[in-house]
């Protein structure tokens, strides 16, 4: 292959894979939105602290938004259960209406 047909290659993979990405993402709402942009934090700057404190530490900081990443702890009374893309209803519910103002991408 020549450097070409790799680079035409790999453009078609992230040009399908980012309209993938927009049609199944959830619309931020403008509210949430400053000059345009939804701007938060990932939680993984949170990572010692557990979902629940994330949540509010961004919320401190002004975040609107906030990204998790997989298997950071629920909060300081359950350790042990992991927030991640298997969570059940009941703990999504949980982290829903957590009462940090940040809307929830899940």
């Amino acid at each position: 292959m020549t450097t070409k047909s790799v680079a035409l290659n790999l453009s078609i993979v992230l040009t399908t894979q980012l309209m993938t990405a927009t049609v199944s993402a959830e619309k931020i709402p403008d509210e949430y939105k400053i000059g345009g942009f939804a701007l938060g934090c990932q939680a993984y700057t949170f990572n010692r602290f557990s979902v629940f404190e994330a949540i509010e530490k961004t919320a401190q900081a002004g975040g609107k938004v906030i990204e998790f990443y997989p298997d950071q702890k629920l909060s300081l009374e359950q350790p042990d259960v992991k927030w991640n893309h298997n969570a059940s209803a009941e703990i999504i519910q949980k982290v829903k209406v957590c009462r940090s103002p940040p809307p929830i991408g899940l």
